[in-house]
């Protein structure tokens, strides 16, 4: 299933060195969410020993702050 989200969230994510490959809907693209909170970021696991520019650790917790990321799991749930 191709992902959607609104092409301002899509330009808003500058720092993206996986080409979108997120919106392809293939599961493994994505770092397992685990949590959303109310300040727009997804708590996750990430699934690739790759590093990414939008993860964000504190307090042994992984957060994703990667605009197109939190779209997806706020439209649809993944």
């Amino acid at each position: 299933m191709h992902m959607q989200v609104n092409a301002a969230v899509v330009k808003a994510t500058t720092k993206c060195s996986k080409s979108f490959s997120c919106l392809s809907g293939k599961s493994e693209c994505l770092c397992w969410a685990k949590y959303a909170s109310k300040y727009h970021f997804v708590e996750v696991k990430p699934k690739s020993p790759d590093p990414c520019s939008y993860l964000f650790h504190y307090a042994g917790t992984t957060y994703c702050l990667c605009p197109t990321r939190n779209e997806i799991y706020s439209h649809y749930h993944r």
